[in-house]
């Protein structure tokens, strides 16, 4: 995915997320899948799938793409239906990778997910002012001579050797060769876009440090109708049972606390656990009284500077 932030469903591309999977396909077998045209429902999405094939390459998938349809083929035997031809079976241990690019964000964020990614951000040094030809003077693959050739194929058995050193030496941790990228970023624009760009926009406003609602207990309605008198073309994404995941997202988002006076859902108040969770977000229990339910996004920052 690209590493930058921008709007959600912005599409930045141009980075060479793409001519990575292509530099792939010089190296071993591999079927590509349009992720523009992606169905959920696509019975024959590895149709081109062979027992040969090592790699499955899903370039472009639209935002809000649904990965959790993967688990069992990422993890597990791969079920492949061509068309007019007999059904078959690819077991696990033979089975392709899949490498996914977006210009959005993977929504991953539960451990079932995310122990089956190895995330890669793609700097902008490639944009659209600036190209790989810019830099090497030739397309890449399509007018290289031997050298640019023999030069690619030492360059990927390097990137193997350090994959096999980093495996053996556990230099993320043991069992596993590859390093994630920095995560920070990428964990921000998956819950940006799982927010979505109406409620980030309408969250910045109404919980603004140098107003009034933030470290401030407010009914859930009144914060609901708040927000939607402000976007009401908002209405179908933002909902009254996703606006409370919506509000936890963004305390994540701004590293604030959601109803830090009630303990979290292993039963621990909010003064324990700040102790052993120094710059996290704290998620408080529900808080509800009088048949009404309350919501309170709270600042550590802002309580330090508000007078008793």
């Amino acid at each position: 995915m690209d590493g930058q932030m921008g709007e959600v469903s912005q599409s930045n591309g141009r980075t060479g997320k793409s001519l990575f999977g292509v530099a792939v396909k010089m190296m071993l077998e591999q079927t590509t899948i349009d992720g523009k045209t992606l169905k959920n429902d696509d019975d024959y999405i590895y149709s081109n799938v062979t027992l040969r094939t090592r790699n499955v390459f899903i370039d472009d998938v639209r935002v809000n793409f649904d990965f959790e349809r993967f688990f069992a083929a990422v993890t597990g035997d791969l079920a492949v239906n061509p068309k007019t031809k007999a059904r078959f079976i690819i077991p696990n241990e033979k089975s392709p990778k899949f490498y996914i690019t977006t210009n959005h964000a993977i929504n991953a964020n539960n451990r079932s997910a995310l122990e089956r990614i190895t995330f890669m951000a793609f700097s902008d040094w490639y944009n659209d002012n600036h190209r790989p030809i810019d830099d090497f003077g030739h397309q890449f693959f399509a007018d290289w001579d031997d050298e640019q050739w023999c030069l690619f194929d030492n360059f990927m058995a390097e990137c193997v050797m350090f994959y096999l050193k980093s495996l053996s030496e556990g230099w993320y941790r043991n069992g596993q060769g590859a390093v994630p990228p920095p995560m920070r970023d990428i964990t921000m624009r998956t819950l940006k876009q799982q927010m979505g760009e109406a409620f980030v926009q309408w969250a910045e406003m109404f919980f603004d440090e140098s107003g009034h609602n933030l470290n401030d207990r407010m009914g859930r309605k009144a914060m609901y109708d708040a927000c939607h008198s402000s976007f009401p073309d908002s209405k179908f994404g933002i909902t009254p049972s996703n606006f409370r995941t919506k509000l936890i997202l963004f305390c994540q988002f701004k590293g604030y606390h959601f109803n830090p006076n009630k303990p979290n859902k292993e039963g621990i108040t909010f003064g324990d656990w700040l102790k052993e969770h120094p710059g996290e977000s704290f998620i408080g229990g529900a808080d509800k009284s009088g048949g009404n339910e309350y919501f309170s996004v709270f600042s550590t920052e802002k309580a330090k500077n508000e007078p008793f």
